[in-house]
């Protein structure tokens, strides 16, 4: 879960559709900005292992520093 919580205390997660606003802020701007930058690199790749490269560099990411610091962030408006 990215949302931050208390150690030892039960999150209460945010709706569904907060998380999935949440994702989203975190995946598209991320996955435009680094097909972009790989471009002339992974354009010379088979589309396959392509995909594969941005989609691992997309995910380590997305688990630090993107989506904690987007939780931490948006913190306020995902627990109202």
């Amino acid at each position: 879960m990215w949302v931050d919580h208390v150690a030892g205390v039960e999150p209460k997660r945010p709706p569904f559709w907060k998380q999935l606003v949440l994702s989203v802020l975190g995946v598209y701007p991320t996955l435009v900005l680094l097909r972009l930058i790989t471009e002339p690199v992974v354009g010379e790749l088979p589309p396959l292992l392509g995909i594969f490269v941005i989609v691992t560099l997309l995910s380590a990411l997305l688990i630090n520093p993107i989506m904690p610091m987007l939780s931490r962030l948006l913190q306020p408006w995902l627990s109202r």
